[in-house]
């Protein structure tokens, strides 16, 4: 075990997992225009964007993903991207608006707030695309984010589905995602 894992497991959290966490996990880049995904078990689903000022619509995704779990068996986490620091005033508030759209849907859809799980943009860009772009600009970024996630899905996706993918990607394996669904990591292997 690493030395950042040891710290964690002091802290009571517990390690990323090499092994997916068996569960469905709605990622969402939260923003007026959203990008969301879904992945079953790290198995990439669907994709897309929605403008979260469309109520109807961001029910319509929830109510999907929570049908899509229960047919598969599998806790349902929703990951919910968070700008705690970035922006503007006008811009911050937007964004805690359309987070709380997603979390009124989520309520709506009767699932717990234990399973809601908040993570910044350098935390999964660190992870997924590597420590040197959690302070690039803002354009070399999202190239880089587009990139990725096309190749990821082998096909050409939006600027905001790319990293709505990305933060599913990260999801599917971090340690706040398995501590939302208390998942004992004794035995499982883990990485820092």
């Amino acid at each position: 075990m690493s030395a950042r894992n040891r710290q964690r497991a002091r802290r009571g959290s517990p390690p990323a997992s090499f092994r997916p966490w068996p569960a469905a996990i709605l990622a969402i880049d939260t923003a007026a225009m959203s990008g969301w995904s879904l992945r079953v078990n790290d198995d990439q689903r669907e994709f897309g964007e929605c403008d979260t000022r469309d109520d109807a619509a961001v029910f319509q995704i929830v109510q999907w993903a929570v049908r899509t779990a229960v047919r598969s068996t599998m806790p349902l986490v929703l990951v919910l991207e968070h700008h705690p620091w970035a922006g503007t005033p006008m811009t911050l508030a937007g964004l805690g608006a359309a987070r709380e759209r997603w979390l009124v849907a989520w309520r709506a859809a009767g699932q717990p707030m234990g399973r809601h799980v908040k993570v910044t943009p350098a935390e999964w860009r660190a992870c997924v695309l590597g420590p040197t772009w959690v302070r690039a600009k803002r354009e070399a970024v999202r190239a880089e984010e587009k990139r990725i996630a096309e190749a990821m899905v082998e096909q050409p996706v939006g600027v905001d589905e790319a990293p709505a993918l990305l933060i599913g990607r990260w999801a599917a394996r971090a340690a706040k995602v398995g501590a939302a669904l208390g998942m004992r990591t004794e035995g499982l292997e883990a990485r820092a």
